[in-house]
């Protein structure tokens, strides 16, 4: 009777044993999945760091002068010129009003700074009257051109164009505000591809934007030589890089250029423009098309 006592005491004694001796190798491996994870993730905050010491070198040595001077601002103008009331732009038509600086009737109605320019709006809606203006720049490679503006009720189109040398080169843009439809000038304009339907509101306080680049390379052996790149209006970007511009057999000489630039509108009304920023990009630069539509 001791002896079964004894023997059932002993069997008590060993599956503790045994369940010990499972659980160590489990343990075991348990600790080593997390000290080989550790060594991983260790050896990747040390490539991480190092990476980032490699970029914080590289940026150091950057030349922020050259990165600056690869996009040439032109001209800019915010049309601030409230001393002189000067607006340093000429009228495209006779019957064309524009007016800066304080004797605008609406000094108020500005997008950025103080004030902005104001063109009167008193002719028919096939009738286009603005402003342009003309600089003297050896502009070769990607140029842009870019605006501010509102859109009166009564306003049927507006353009916005740059061409070199008396009407060659010439890339202009034709917004059809009442039927919200866009056209390129390309041996007269033609209607954007997948035609986009583009609703500008129509109030002197609420502003628009737009920009538009060409390529003036002359190269011929770059097949968008003399070509649209884009269009923006109110960050929605369109690809017109399959489009030439108008005039395209005129090509760019090695000689500085005379380019005009020239915003017009028809109808009736008041159209207001402020920040106008024209820009030599960098040739060789990678703009990176934006996709409005496929």
């Amino acid at each position: 009777m001791k002896a079964n006592r004894k023997l059932r005491e002993n069997k008590k004694g060993v599956a503790p044993t045994l369940t010990i001796l499972l659980v160590i190798p489990v343990i075991l491996m348990v600790i080593s999945v997390i000290n080989l994870w550790a060594q991983n993730f260790i050896g990747t905050m040390q490539k991480l760091q190092d990476e980032l010491h490699e970029k914080r070198e590289l940026l150091e040595s950057l030349d922020i002068g050259t990165l600056i001077n690869s996009s040439n601002i032109i001209y800019s103008d915010g049309f601030e010129d409230s001393v002189k009331d000067d607006p340093q732009w000429a009228t495209n038509d006779a019957s064309s009003v524009f007016i800066v600086g304080p004797k605008t009737k609406a000094n108020q109605s500005y997008y950025t700074g103080h004030l902005g320019g104001f063109i009167n709006l008193t002719n028919d809606a096939d009738h286009f009257i603005g402003i342009k203006r003309s600089f003297e720049n050896k502009c070769q490679g990607l140029v842009s051109i870019e605006l501010a503006f509102t859109v009166s009720t009564s306003e049927q189109y507006k353009t916005f164009s740059i061409y070199q040398n008396d009407n060659k080169n010439y890339g202009s843009i034709k917004i059809d505000i009442k039927n919200e439809k866009l056209y390129y000038l390309n041996s007269g304009f033609q209607e954007f591809p997948r035609q986009p339907k583009v609703h500008l509101h129509a109030d002197k306080l609420c502003w628009h934007t737009m920009k538009l680049i060409v390529n003036f390379d002359s190269d011929k052996s770059n097949p968008k030589s003399l070509h649209y790149i884009n269009f923006t209006l109110d960050g929605v970007t369109y690809d017109l890089s399959n489009f030439e511009l108008n005039n395209k057999n005129y090509p760019v000489s090695e000689n500085p250029e005379t380019m005009t630039v020239e915003y017009s509108c028809s109808g009736t009304g008041e159209s207001w423009i402020d920040d106008f920023v024209l820009c030599n990009l960098n040739p060789y630069k990678d703009i990176g098309i934006k996709w409005a539509y496929k």
